[in-house]
């Protein structure tokens, strides 16, 4: 008997215990997006298990011979081996973007954090939605996917003249799954000559001129 798989996403849906569990997932996929599932490494691992079963897919092939015929269910007839290395590659590409489609893309920095002159103007930049953020390492987004009273509203660069650690996210809609993951969250800016790394910031204001310390 084939289960229904209506009653597998009830029961999915009855574990979920809200928007918090959304963005946690989201936000480690954000993380992941970095290093361990960038597009690069995954097409590099895939180049590299390729390379190392090259010698046995000779052998495999000229016992079953397979190649440029179809197979049920295979969508794809390669007429090489490399055909279907290279196939693999562009369904897996294909296949990130889309899950990346499905998130607010995460807000971009135009500096990297690090000693800073006083005065640095900071940008931030999203190709969709809202970006909100703080100045003293404190997410924008509220727990049950609010935002932050603490959080202001990105509209212009940002001057830093002290000590910050910003955290900044990008809101498009409000369903459960409208926050990015974290943009440079806890990028630290500290003024050069300070010679530590606490976050001693002074009441920054947004660019509305309300003060962002609550």
């Amino acid at each position: 008997m084939v289960p229904d798989r209506r009653v597998g996403l009830s029961l999915v849906r009855a574990f979920v215990p809200g928007p918090d569990f959304y963005q946690r997932y989201i936000d480690r996929w954000g993380e992941l997006r970095k290093d361990v599932f960038a597009s690069s490494n995954i097409l590099a691992r895939v180049d590299e298990l390729a390379a190392f079963l090259n010698e046995s897919q000779i052998r495999n092939y000229q016992k079953w011979r397979i190649l440029g015929t179809y197979v049920w269910p295979n969508q794809y007839i390669g007429k090489t081996y490399q055909d279907e290395i290279n196939w693999m590659k562009q369904w897996i590409a294909n296949r990130l973007t889309w899950i990346d489609g499905n998130y607010t893309p995460v807000p971009a920095f135009s500096s990297r954090g690090g000693p800073i002159a006083p005065g640095l103007t900071l940008s931030l930049s999203a190709p969709k939605g809202i970006i909100y953020y703080t100045l003293n390492g404190v997410d924008p987004r509220a727990p049950g996917g609010t935002v932050r009273p603490q959080a202001a509203v990105y509209s212009s660069p940002i001057t830093l003249s002290a000590n910050a650690r910003v955290f900044a996210r990008a809101r498009n809609g409000t369903s459960a799954t409208s926050w990015s993951p974290p943009g440079g969250s806890h990028v630290r800016y500290q003024l050069a000559g300070t010679g530590h790394h606490r976050n001693h910031v002074s009441p920054a204001r947004s660019a509305g001129g309300q003060s962002l310390q609550r």
